[in-house]
């Protein structure tokens, strides 16, 4: 995404053409047909079409032409808002398509063009109804002065940085923060409809995502510093404590030049020296620490009168306490950077993590000049990309950045501590947990496998804020202490002598009765921990150890569950795999007369069947929170809990570019907002699982546009709310992904 950053304006002449709608549904029973219209609306431009009544309305209406200019296009959306109708009452909406051209610019100025012509096909997308229908414009937008770099921050999704950009001065975090009043608690929402209200919702929540975003690169280029690596968009909802709707952007700042410049040494410019980044190849990892994490539990006050500044407090206090966990592990960085706010009964709960490492700035600035200012055997490695460099580093030093930064004989005493195989002269963590990236496959044996552990603590349904956020207070570091010893007995069981934990991202849900967490990663075993041959488990070994899994966990009420409610939804592209949480009536699982005592009471009795119901609801939506998992990057991905998406169906969707000569095109996010009737947890699935490849399908049209030939990567899904109460669901979640050219 580009953002203009400079004084200057830069003018857009824009065309459209309202040409038809595909599809609509019917909204006069009596006719069964649709009294159609557009409206269209651009900052303060507006147009009506004409009425036609049809399923397939054709208008053919041009609109006035639109003289905007860049920085206006990446704060605003095309609205177009199609609608039905009524000649005695209200007009019903249909749905509405937004169009986000900075998408098409940024794509333009990557591919050196001045005219973009071309008829858009999107899908129409409805809050209730979900997508219904299509909609046809022609768009063309002219840009009518050249592309200057230095006019731009550029911000990417990407966890890594691209390999076309020469990185010359790393600095770190940055973040902005905007609280905006849901509209979903104003008093006018007692009289408007559902349909309204989210409306509202989506349009106040894209607005200040967009302005937090256009801030973030304003104060990066005051900093100096010309694109955002790892960018990340983040939306709160505080309800019903304060009514408050928070939402935050945070990324990794850094400089690139298009020219063979060396890289300075590391300038401290931003408060703490944390990436949001998986890792920083271009300049030199001396050691490892392992994972950093701090959690803290704030309440949710509705009477702060600067609750900017309050959260703002909160979330650099956070990333004060991990900087010092860093330092104390004798690290001088955080990569892998990531955060998560839960909201329940007026209690906050903050977390983060990321992996420590130790970076020597001055190493880097020699490998720097060396790789760019080599000897002729470099020559051929012409243009100097950025994965060029980091084999030049890793051929320097091929086993430095894993060697242990712990230098305190007490802590390696606590720590197991082995040899290094490559170099025999350091010592290397026996296990190693982080999250970030798992290494590329020359430091593997074997492949990766994935791994997911749930600890949960049931807690006690206090009426105090105080005395519940007393007790999760006391419990956390119990679970931390759990979740990290199940984390490396089911890495060991799972792949035989593994010493690695990699990507490894957290979950945390509360509710009613219980805090859980689950932790979802990558299994590898690195070729700088032993030369002993690897032992990968074979398939049947996998599935032993899932029968002994399940012989575990094994009720006679799991059965019926699983025969009533776990019904599996034939969808060819998208797919919710639940995870199991067992944490109803546990205690009875070893007696077999309790087990039979149980089995008689949840026939007889309708409060516990409800009961078991909403825990198969909780489960459904703790699997969605998970959020998407690419099971092409390990052997058991198809197994792990989570949101899949079959690339075979969305064949768009990569892991990675193409190739080493794909060439970034842009970035794309947005936000949806569904909700539902739903009676059961096949209901509840259905409609996950149609809102998701309804987006998909959506995200499709957008990549080919201008591109045919494009792919998407670095996908993610993030679930912002997910509720389910009186047998209806909300869903609002962000998508975000980098698009590539194949």
């Amino acid at each position: 995404m580009l953002i203009p950053v400079c004084c200057q304006r830069l003018p857009v002449r824009m065309e459209v053409k309202i040409i038809c709608a595909k599809g609509l549904p019917v909204m006069n029973r009596s006719s069964n047909t649709t009294d159609a219209y557009v409206d269209f609306e651009y900052v303060d431009l507006d147009g009506k079409t004409e009425i036609v009544t049809s399923l397939n309305p054709e208008w053919n209406f041009n609109l006035d032409v639109i003289d905007t200019d860049e920085k206006e296009m990446a704060e605003n959306q095309l609205q177009f808002r199609v609608m039905d109708y009524d000649s005695y009452s209200t007009n019903d909406a249909i749905g509405r398509v937004d169009m986000d051209c900075s998408i098409i610019v940024e794509k333009m100025r990557m591919k050196n063009e001045e005219i973009f012509s071309e008829v858009c096909t999107l899908p129409i997308f409805d809050s209730i109804n979900g997508f219904c229908g299509e909609l046809v414009f022609d768009l063309k937008i002219q840009l009518l002065i050249q592309f200057n770099y230095k006019n731009y921050v550029q911000i990417f999704t990407d966890m890594e940085v691209p390999s076309h950009h020469k990185v010359t001065e790393v600095g770190g975090i940055l973040g902005d923060l905007k609280c905006v009043v849901d509209p979903d608690h104003e008093w006018i929402d007692r009289i408007r409809s559902n349909r309204a209200t989210n409306s509202a919702r989506l349009s106040i929540i894209r607005e200040n995502l967009r302005l937090c975003t256009v801030n973030l690169a304003m104060r990066s280029a005051e900093l100096n510093f010309n694109i955002i690596v790892g960018f990340k968009e983040y939306v709160d909802f505080e309800e019903p404590s304060s009514h408050l709707i928070t939402i935050r952007v945070i990324g990794s700042a850094l400089k690139s030049v298009p020219t063979h410049e060396p890289l300075v040494p590391f300038l401290e410019k931003i408060l703490f020296p944390i990436y949001t980044i998986s890792s920083l190849p271009f300049l030199s990892q001396e050691g490892i620490g392992g994972l950093v994490a701090t959690k803290a539990i704030h309440l949710l006050d509705d009477d702060d009168e600067d609750p900017e500044s309050v959260r703002k407090s909160w979330w650099c206090e956070m990333r004060s306490e991990l900087n010092q966990q860093a330092l104390s592990l004798g690290c001088n960085a955080v990569v892998g950077y990531t955060e998560q706010l839960q909201v329940f009964n007026g209690l906050a709960l903050l977390i983060c993590s990321g992996t420590a490492i130790n970076i020597d700035y001055m190493q880097s600035t020699k490998l720097n000049l060396d790789f760019y200012q080599g000897e002729d055997s470099m020559v051929e490695l012409d243009p100097r990309s950025l994965s060029q460099l980091e084999q030049f580093i890793l051929i320097q030093r091929p086993c430095q950045f894993l060697h242990s930064t712990l230098k305190d004989p007490e802590m390696t005493k606590t720590n197991k501590m082995i040899g290094c195989s490559k170099c025999g002269s350091n010592q290397v963590p026996a296990f190693v947990i982080t999250t970030t990236a798992v290494p590329r496959s020359s430091l593997l044996l074997g492949t990766p496998s994935y791994l997911q552990v749930c600890i949960a603590k049931k807690t006690l349904n206090y009426n105090d804020s105080d005395e519940c956020g007393q007790e999760l207070t006391n419990a956390l570091p119990f679970m931390d202490h759990e979740l990290f010893n199940r984390l490396i007995t089911e890495s060991k069981n799972l792949l035989q002598n593994s010493n690695g934990l990699f990507n490894l991202r957290f979950v945390y849900l509360l509710s009613d009765e219980q805090l859980i967490c689950v932790a979802t990663g990558l299994v590898a075993r690195l070729t700088v921990y032993s030369t002993r041959p690897c032992t990968t488990p074979t398939q049947p070994g996998i599935g032993l150890l899932q029968k002994q899994n399940d012989a575990r966990r094994f009720s006679w009420s799991s059965v019926r569950d699983a025969i009533r409610f776990r019904t599996p939804i034939s969808s060819p592209g998208v797919s919710v795999k639940t995870i199991s949480l067992n944490l109803l009536n546990k205690s009875t699982e070893g007696n077999p007369d309790k087990r039979k005592n149980l089995w008689t009471d949840v026939l007889r009795r309708r409060h516990i069947e409800k009961e078991r119901i909403g825990q198969l609801l909780f489960e459904k939506q703790m699997s969605a929170h998970i959020g998407y998992i690419d099971g092409r990057a390990a052997q058991n991905g198809n197994t792990i809990a989570g949101i899949h998406i079959t690339s075979n169906v969305h064949t768009f969707l990569r892991s990675t570019p193409a190739s080493s000569k794909s060439a970034y095109l842009g970035r794309w996010s947005d936000i949806a907002i569904r909700e539902n009737d739903v009676q059961d947890v096949y209901d509840l699935e259905q409609f996950i699982v149609s809102t998701i490849d309804g987006l998909m399908s959506y995200i499709r049209k957008l990549v080919e546009v201008d591109s045919a030939d494009g792919v998407a990567t670095n996908f993610e899904i993030h679930i912002c709310k997910f509720t389910v109460s009186n047998q209806k669901a909300h869903l609002i979640l962000t998508t975000n992904c980098s698009i590539y050219s194949a």
